[in-house]
């Protein structure tokens, strides 16, 4: 559903709110840009029983081709290189691009993805023996049994709607929502195994729920500008994000342990689960003001410069053990030159 995906290197708090100092992964949607019917099909066939079929179609819904819609879908399945790990899916994509005058742009659409994965390897397989001498596995052994499972269901919706001003300069408006859905019922081992009996490992359960839900919401404007002869650039921009997210868990009641580890491969009983209980809930809201400007000096050489107006909040709300709590920055200010 992506025509591309962009990495933006550089600090997340100057475009994107917090963060790490790394980089911001950009995905950039596919779009309708045929002015006649068109479309795709393709199949793989691929290692570890990979097959997976995908149709991708465009079309002008109007005779003077100002609507355009695209739409993808896609299924697959596939086997993993561990034991007991398979997985199957389906992604759903369509896109409305329309014209509303010589000026003005509308883009929305919709997405959906589920995938279920079956046998997941989530514990990592123990690097010593209790002698202190190295594990040797196979490339294929597997800390999964034959009951665990992670799926998880992505849904979003987009609306973006573009205006040209005139001089080269432009204005753009962008929400997004997206909805996510994820379960997983998983193993977890701790320790390490006796060299000659595999005894050793310990065994305990997850089974995790969590719906978190986002919306977006941004505009910006920008365009050139001409300063002691020269023609620069510049942006100006605001955003606001809300997310409500946390999540639930389920504990075994009693679980079997692993007898030999040496020789184990994700035969296991699944236990007797205790009540549902709520592990951590709460909301993020985050908004920004921000500018950034390019100067061209001469040749190719610019010098560019800007900052970011900040503010943060996260509700935490009491769960378990863990108590409620409020975090607040506001008006935290991010320069930038370079």
């Amino acid at each position: 559903i992506y025509q591309r995906v962009d990495l933006v290197r550089g600090a997340a708090g100057l475009m994107h709110g917090a963060g790490d100092p790394s980089a911001v992964v950009n995905l950039i949607r596919k779009h309708a840009d045929a002015s006649a019917f068109s479309g795709q099909i393709s199949l793989e066939a691929a290692s570890w029983n990979r097959f997976a079929g995908a149709v991708d179609v465009q079309s002008p819904l109007d005779g003077a081709g100002t609507v355009q819609m695209r739409a993808v879908a896609q299924a697959y399945r596939q086997d993993g290189f561990v034991d007991r790990e398979k997985k199957k899916g389906i992604v759903l994509y369509a896109v409305v691009d329309a014209d509303l005058g010589a000026n003005t742009k509308l883009s929305f659409g919709a997405s959906y993805q589920r995938d279920d994965r079956d046998g997941v390897m989530w514990a990592q397989l123990p690097y010593w023996y209790t002698d202190g001498m190295r594990t040797h596995w196979a490339r294929s052994k597997t800390t999964g049994t034959d009951w665990g499972y992670w799926n998880t269901t992505e849904i979003s919706a987009f609306a973006t709607l573009s205006h040209d001003l005139g001089g080269k300069w432009s204005i753009r408006g962008d929400l997004g929502y997206h909805k996510g859905l994820e379960e997983s019922r998983l193993l977890w081992l701790d320790g390490m195994p006796d060299r000659v009996t595999g005894a050793g490992m310990a065994t305990s359960g997850y089974w995790f729920k969590a719906d978190p839900e986002q919306w977006n919401g941004s505009i910006q404007a920008n365009g050139p500008f001409s300063l002691f002869g020269g023609q620069h650039d510049l942006a100006v921009g605001a955003m606001v994000n809300r997310l409500s997210d946390g999540w639930t868990n389920r504990d075994p009641l009693a679980i079997d342990p692993i007898v030999d580890f040496n020789r184990w491969t994700g035969e296991l009983a699944e236990p007797a689960w205790g009540p549902r209980y709520l592990s951590s809930s709460g909301t993020t809201t985050q908004a920004a003001l921000y500018a950034t400007t390019r100067i061209s000096l001469f040749g190719p050489l610019k010098v560019i410069g800007g900052g970011r107006l900040s503010y943060f909040r996260r509700n935490e709300d009491a769960a378990g053990t863990s108590p409620a709590y409020r975090l607040t920055y506001k008006g935290v200010f991010t320069p930038y030159a370079g």
